[in-house]
């Protein structure tokens, strides 16, 4: 990775010298051409005052310049700082060229030549930071869509086995049925759990059917380890937001991961579950204590999966926090639909 990291450097370095020597080659054949003749201290210096306002402006002032808020007076301020830097540097520069031919210190402002210089500069660097930008822009989109294809790839090798399972669930749920019926009833709830978490295809579902399957995997798991005082959980939801299409199993490994990393052995400190789907708005919030050696996930699929899909269906739209200690797991999701 780090190999990488320095050969896209060298090679966009690389670029920037070819284009620098380009455009002084061709100016200064221009001015050899009316003058016949060349100084090599004042080129020198002429061209590393350019290299230097470009960098500077290209990888500091135009990244500032972006940033919200106020960001048309962040504009205003780099383009004013940017001008004002070029100007002393030129205008220095110049003095201490002629008192090093002449031995005649004498200072003097020039204002025109370093303004069009200046201009002409910060056209070439806002030109070469757009480029910059939109190239990594394409590469983290690249990055993430073939992160979204390994993950998707990942869940369908895991889910090929356990068709089996789920058909043998549905044989045991109808000859148990008769004999048990809140054995029947849990194994129903884990067949279309399960059946859920098997046909749907790491893609968009709609937040009503996400809802159900948590409501289903909770009934689940309070029938399996009588939980009745050990969790708090509520939905509240609204008739039109439910409808809103939602990444599938999100919110379902959120809720998952209590159960299986929480402790909800203690009744004094129940987990708490929390889901509003109001005004075009999701709002999940979960606490639940850990213990001491609570587990770590190996791969961290769920938690990759979790934020490629949000990522992909709304970026810059939701927040995702976890807060742990040594008592305590917190999960904080809100998503604007």
């Amino acid at each position: 990775m780090k190999t990488q990291y320095y050969s896209v450097r060298a090679k966009r370095l690389l670029y920037f010298c070819s284009g620098i020597l380009a455009v002084a080659l061709y100016e200064q054949a221009m001015l050899y051409s009316v003058l016949h003749k060349i100084h090599l201290l004042p080129v020198l210096t002429f061209y590393a005052i350019d290299i230097a306002y470009f960098l500077t402006a290209a990888y500091i002032l135009y990244p500032f310049a972006i940033l919200r808020p106020y960001r048309l007076f962040r504009i205003l301020l780099a383009v004013i700082v940017g001008f004002v830097c070029f100007l002393l540097l030129q205008n220095v520069a110049d003095t201490l060229l002629d008192y090093y031919k002449t031995g005649d210190f004498h200072f003097t402002i020039v204002f025109l030549r370093p303004f069009w210089r200046c201009v002409y500069l910060s056209m070439i660097a806002l030109a070469y930071y757009f480029a910059v930008n939109g190239i990594e822009k394409a590469k983290q989109a690249r990055a993430l869509e073939i992160e979204k294809l390994e993950l998707k790839a990942a869940v369908l090798r895991a889910r090929i086995k356990p068709h089996f399972t789920f058909h043998t669930l549905q044989f045991l749920q109808s000859e148990v049925s008769p004999v048990s019926i809140s054995a029947g009833q849990t194994l129903e709830l884990f067949a279309e759990v399960m059946h859920y978490t098997l046909e749907s295809d790491s893609g968009a579902t709609t937040l009503e059917e996400e809802l159900e399957q948590v409501t289903n995997y909770i009934h689940l798991n309070i029938a399996m380890r009588r939980l009745k005082a050990n969790l708090i959980w509520h939905i509240d939801k609204d008739e039109h937001t439910i409808t809103r299409f939602f990444p599938s199993m999100v919110l379902l490994n959120l809720v998952e991961n209590i159960f299986d990393h929480g402790v909800l052995s203690d009744e004094k400190m129940p987990a708490i579950v929390n889901i509003s789907c109001r005004d075009n708005q999701l709002v999940f919030y979960s606490r639940n204590l850990q213990g001491k050696a609570r587990r770590i996930q190996g791969t961290g699929l769920g938690t990759a999966y979790l934020k490629t899909q949000l990522e992909t269906m709304f970026p810059g739209r939701y927040t995702y926090r976890v807060k742990s200690n040594e008592s305590y797991y917190e999960v904080n999701l809100k998503v604007e639909l």
